[in-house]
């Protein structure tokens, strides 16, 4: 067993080394070494306190990331080198709540941040927040990601919240004094740091950025990030030697020069280096020298000054050296290039679902022969370092790569069929309204808008991300999207384009209860559609059942329903009774059937609707919670009163697991379960779930919407049972200001609020 004197000298060669990363395990390891138990001494604790006792070849070890935090890379096992920028960083964060990692293209600006993340990770226990600001737009969606479940955890119905209610809660946490680490990626805008930087609180923000130079009133301390010194950048080559069956000692004597060759950029480095290990026992180093001479050098930085010595490192020779060895006549390679032009397409640098990108392929075959064959592209594409796979089932193409990749081709072919399988994506998530998804997709939906290679896609594309957005409550980017929808449709499209832009448009105003203003754009619609039920398009068709359906709310029924009838007819003729929208039209007319007073027939079509939804789709499904709260409604009117609860809470159970507690839909479930209560003789208790649901209605659609105004009507009665005429009049009176606006003058809901208003003044007999 080792003297004191010895122990205390393994102890620091150990420190040196890095396998002791901190005092306490240094501590741990003295109390164990010894065979007596030696006292330990203060050259211990120096270790740590005296930074120049340890070389620059130990940093601390990656330590665990506090669950709950939202940093989507691993820590690398290869990083090499950046000890002295490490110190560097952390001296920096100690000094200046906010610091921005500057530096070329390629110089592993990231790579640092995760790394810091990783090993300097307790010093942050809000926990570490990554946010990509490569794409403006997208950084609400981002922000707002964080405080949902298995993150912040900021309230169990999170997910369900309006965008920008997501986005304040976020914020709120951030400026709580317990310290978190934000990180910045690619933040290249002053006025972007200004907006989503906490102002206060115990947030540290870390950026990552080309920009070299910040306003000083930001008061942001700059680090300026050098390529690695020659001595690290073959250090970190040579690690490369010893994972392959590779001659070892022809590649070690060419490792400077291929340094040399890359600008000792991070990001080459680490291609060269893959392409060593599994290609090296064939190729020869003076082959890859060659080959990597010989490349085209493509200019990645647009200020040759800002580079040492006025040298522009190309990262894309490296690119080509890996993408070379993708063969177009080998059927792996060829789907594996097909996939590479395809990530190319969707927002540079951000995460892509794997089954999204795969489905993108559109292979045709047995679902296990796709399968295998998009499989085996898929890691032909990251076993060449050109793709990264996520922990998450998604891919990343580097936003370098997918510069390098459009640079090298034409991608219309790949970005046609991209635009394709995301419309197709888009639509399915917004029948479902799968708000999570949406999210996670709406920065590609972006992207893809604005490099459409066909106007009629870039239509869509717009139409649905403007809906998406409705769906969210994101209603000023709803419009935008639609106004660059219309804008296209203007000069490429024509009247036909114009329909959709306009049936959309009239659908958000209804979404909002803006039922006035929707009415004349759907009736412009309309008028620029056939007239025949036969010759109807599904445009025109849509446009038929939106109107209907908004008359039939309004009061004018004749031609509510004779617009929907005609609808009912068209989508019969192309899909049938198994046609979702066919019983969206069955499920129209019978609402309609009921707001007019004629219950029995009601009732026919809305069972008929539900019958024809639950073989089209399985629940839970937004359809069929919808067509159980149409039917509950009416069962209601007829005085069924058992059978109206069993649906209503049926209807909420859906809804609650689809879309959570404070979501309109949910708040509509519990308004129409509040009025069977208040009809079962507990008006107390119908109360309770009315003023529940008033509260959602109000934070996600406004005081002005029909939906709430109707809550705020079924209140009214509820208090005049309970005695407290007062309030029952002010809900009443607020009721009727909303019908009065929204509705024909002798709308029946409006007649029913008048009428509720006179019992109130009436004196008591």
């Amino acid at each position: 067993m080792p003297s004191p004197a010895d122990l205390l000298r393994l102890t620091e060669v150990f420190v040196r080394l890095g396998a002791l990363g901190d005092y306490q395990a240094a501590g741990q390891f003295w109390a164990g070494g010894g065979r007596e138990r030696f006292v330990e001494p203060p050259e211990v604790r120096r270790l740590f306190e005296e930074p120049g006792v340890v070389p620059n070849d130990a940093l601390p070890r990656a330590a665990t990331i506090l669950v709950g935090s939202v940093l989507p890379y691993q820590h690398n096992p290869l990083f090499t080198g950046r000890v002295a920028e490490m110190r560097a960083l952390v001296a920096a964060c100690d000094a200046a709540t906010t610091v921005a990692i500057t530096g070329i293209a390629g110089v592993g600006k990231s790579q640092l941040a995760i790394e810091f993340a990783h090993r300097h990770g307790p010093r942050f226990p809000g926990g570490i927040f990554w946010l990509s600001f490569a794409d403006p737009p997208a950084i609400p969606a981002e922000v707002a990601a964080c405080g949902g479940a298995g993150r912040l955890n900021l309230r169990p119905d999170f997910h369900t919240l309006p965008l920008s209610e997501q986005i304040h809660m976020v914020q709120a946490a951030w400026q709580s004094p317990l310290p978190r680490l934000l990180i910045f990626d690619n933040c290249e805008d002053e006025l972007l740091l200004a907006t989503w930087r906490p102002n206060s609180g115990g947030c540290h923000v870390l950026i990552t950025s080309r920009r070299a130079r910040w306003s000083v009133a930001l008061g942001v301390h700059v680090l300026a990030l050098a390529p690695l010194q020659r001595s690290e950048s073959v250090a970190f080559l040579n690690r490369f030697l010893h994972t392959s069956p590779v001659p070892q000692e022809s590649w070690r004597s060419s490792l400077d020069v291929i340094a040399a060759e890359l600008g000792d950029l991070p990001l080459a480095l680490h291609l060269a280096g893959g392409f060593i290990e599994r290609y090296g026992s064939i190729v020869t180093a003076e082959s890859y020298l060659a080959g990597l001479r010989a490349a085209p050098f493509r200019q990645l930085t647009p200020d040759r000054a800002s580079a040492p010595g006025g040298y522009r490192p190309d990262v894309a020779a490296s690119f080509a050296l890996s993408y070379d060895r993708l063969s177009p006549d080998d059927p792996t390679d060829a789907l594996a290039l097909t996939l590479l032009r395809h990530a190319a397409c969707f927002a540079p640098g951000e995460s892509i679902p794997r089954d999204l990108i795969l489905a993108s392929l559109e292979l045709t075959g047995t679902d296990l022969d796709s399968a295998l064959r998009s499989a085996d592209a898929l890691a032909r594409l990251t076993n060449l370092g050109l793709l990264q796979s996520g922990d998450q089932g998604d891919v990343r193409l580097h936003r370098l790569l997918c510069m390098f990749v459009a640079d090298i081709g034409n991608l219309d072919e790949a970005r046609a069929a991209v635009e394709r399988i995301l419309i197709a994506e888009a639509r399915q998530l917004a029948e479902v309204r799968n708000v999570a998804q949406m999210l996670a997709i709406q920065g590609h939906l972006r992207a893809i808008c604005e490099h459409a290679t066909d106007t009629e896609r870039a239509v869509t594309l717009f139409l649905l991300l403007g809906w998406h957005l409705t769906i969210l409550y994101d209603w000023e980017e709803a419009w935008r999207a639609f106004e660059r929808a219309q804008k296209l449709c203007s000069i490429s499209l024509g009247s036909a384009g114009l329909v959709r832009v306009l049936n959309s448009i009239g659908l958000l105003l209804m979404f909002q209860g803006r039922y006035v203003e929707a009415a004349p754009l759907l009736r412009r619609a309309l008028a620029s559609c056939s007239c025949s039920a036969e010759s109807l398009d599904t445009e025109a068709l849509d446009v038929c059942t939106n109107l209907g359906y908004l008359l039939g709310l309004q009061g004018n029924y004749q031609e509510g329903l004779a617009l929907l009838r005609r609808a009912l007819i068209g989508r019969r003729q192309r899909g049938g009774s198994r046609d979702p929208e066919t019983a969206r039209v069955v499920s129209h007319i019978g609402f309609i059937l009921y707001q007019q007073g004629r219950r029995a027939s009601a009732l026919r079509f809305l069972r008929l609707a539900l019958r024809m939804r639950e073989q089209i789709v399985s629940a839970p499904h937004a359809a069929i919670a919808q067509s159980l709260n149409n039917l509950g409604e009416v069962l209601l009117s007829v005085g069924d009163l058992s059978a109206a609860r069993r649906t209503h809470e049926r209807a909420l159970a859906m809804r609650r697991a689809l879309f959570g507690e404070n979501h309109a839909h949910t708040a509509e479930s519990l308004k129409n379960l509040g009025v069977v209560c208040a009809a079962e003789g507990d008006p107390a208790g119908g109360r309770m779930l009315l003023e529940q649901a008033e509260a959602i209605f109000e934070s996600r659609s406004g005081p002005r919407n029909v939906d709430t105004a109707w809550c705020i009507e079924q209140l009214g009665h509820v208090c005049l049972a309970l005695g407290d005429h007062p309030t029952a009049r002010r809900r009443f009176q607020a009721a009727l200001a909303v019908y009065q606006q929204q509705f024909l003058a002798d709308h029946p809901w409006t007649r029913r609020a008048l009428a509720a208003l006179a019992t109130i003044e009436m004196p008591p007999a």
